[in-house]
């Protein structure tokens, strides 16, 4: 997030030229939503994998609510990144003024 959010200025000149700040949006979705929600897809099915030996005898810990709630959670917190990372990109590009000499 942080990583992205020092890049929001230098998208600034880019939505200056599109006329809009979707491109912020776009720019966080890739960063900073995809992801992580790829990473809580990842995350439920190696942690899967991992327990499928413990629990090939039939009692199973890992219920498929388990993993929805998992997923879901991971998912919450990446649209909530995604929104407060765009937000923020676009506060910092209307603050954004062009300097010349540099």
């Amino acid at each position: 997030m942080s990583e992205f959010l020092r890049n929001g200025r230098a998208l600034a000149p880019v939505a200056g030229l599109a006329g809009n700040h979707r491109v912020h949006w776009s720019t966080a979705a890739v960063g900073i939503l995809a992801p992580l929600t790829l990473a809580g897809v990842a995350g439920c099915t190696i942690g899967v994998w991992l327990a499928f030996p413990k629990t090939s005898g039939g009692a199973s810990y890992i219920t498929g609510g388990l993993l929805a709630g998992c997923a879901a959670a991971v998912t919450v917190v990446g649209l909530v990144a995604w929104v407060w990372g765009a937000a923020v990109s676009v506060r910092q590009a209307a603050r954004w003024r062009p300097r010349g000499g540099e």
